[in-house]
């Protein structure tokens, strides 16, 4: 298997045990052993602060920073200088955030949608319901294969 890092990067110490950084490893139950699939896990806690000088704290401190100039890390620098400051930078940047936004933007329709089917089915079968109360309060009498017909209509 390869080896697969997915690192998150947050803003509280959401494990709230007072680190840096958070390393997390499968392993098997039984003895403790490494499952070595390859897959690694990583929390960086970005509100501690106690050990700036260290290349960890140096990331958290640039990971904060407005301004790129204020960065610690010349190749972190480097980077978000070039996407701050160059014209290539922008046109990348507002390419990512043009994707970003459109996938956004794809998920809230297709939530939208779903909810709005569920809410057209809930609606359909209240006004089913009704329909059916009021034929038998008229006196309307159905038969097994009407009800039978009625109740899949209602599973809709």
């Amino acid at each position: 298997m390869p080896t697969l890092y997915v690192i998150f990067i947050t803003e509280n110490d959401i494990f709230g045990r007072g680190l840096p950084i958070y390393k997390i490893e499968r392993k098997f139950e039984d003895n403790n052993e490494p499952f070595g699939d390859g897959s690694h896990i990583i929390y960086i806690n970005t509100s501690y602060n106690k050990e700036e000088e260290t290349p960890l704290g140096k990331m958290i401190h640039d990971f904060k920073c407005r301004d790129w100039q204020e960065m610690k890390i010349e190749t972190l620098k480097n980077r978000v200088k070039f996407f701050k400051t160059t014209e290539g930078g922008e046109r990348q940047m507002g390419s990512m955030i043009d994707e970003i936004t459109k996938q956004k933007v794809e998920e809230a329709m297709a939530k939208g949608r779903a909810e709005g089917r569920a809410e057209g089915r809930a609606e359909g079968k209240q006004n089913l319901i009704q329909k059916i109360t009021e034929s038998l309060k008229q006196g309307q009498s159905y038969t097994s294969e009407d009800i039978l017909h009625l109740l899949l209509k209602l599973q809709v």
